[in-house]
């Protein structure tokens, strides 16, 4: 199963996220295992959750009753697969969306700046024909 960077586009621009979320966003799930990708083009392709169950939770516990977005959700599920024990604090004490958007991004770039934290490249747009797959 495959999506194209802009299905995935279009997905992300009606939840709400910035050009540059979504693009750092399909960079992140490109770089996940095959079956976090497959959460993602499910979703994408036929607007339905993923009923894996990680750690025990699942992605409809995080957006019904934690409130996550559903791409917060597959980041945690996959982040329960790499390090358990963190992410699952996380889940218990955070029960709002970790989404910290756009302004609270260039706020933190500007002072690591004044910190003089070289800051690395930002992220440019994937080509239109950038596929996000999984078998």
């Amino acid at each position: 199963m495959k999506i194209t960077y802009k299905e995935f586009k279009d997905q992300l621009r009606s939840g709400g996220y910035s050009d540059r979320e979504i693009v750092h966003l399909f960079q992140a799930f490109k770089e996940m295992d095959n079956q976090s990708r497959l959460w993602v083009i499910y979703w994408v392709l036929a607007n339905r959750l993923p009923e894996d169950e990680i750690q025990g939770v699942t992605a409809r516990y995080l957006i019904e009753e934690m409130k996550y977005t559903p791409i917060n959700a597959f980041i945690v599920l996959d982040w329960l697969k790499t390090d358990p024990q963190a992410a699952k604090y996380f889940v218990l004490k955070r029960a709002a969306d970790a989404n910290i958007g756009e302004t609270a991004a260039r706020q933190i770039d500007e002072i690591m700046r004044a910190e003089g934290v070289e800051l690395p490249p930002r992220a440019s747009e994937p080509e239109k024909d950038a596929k996000l797959d999984a078998d």
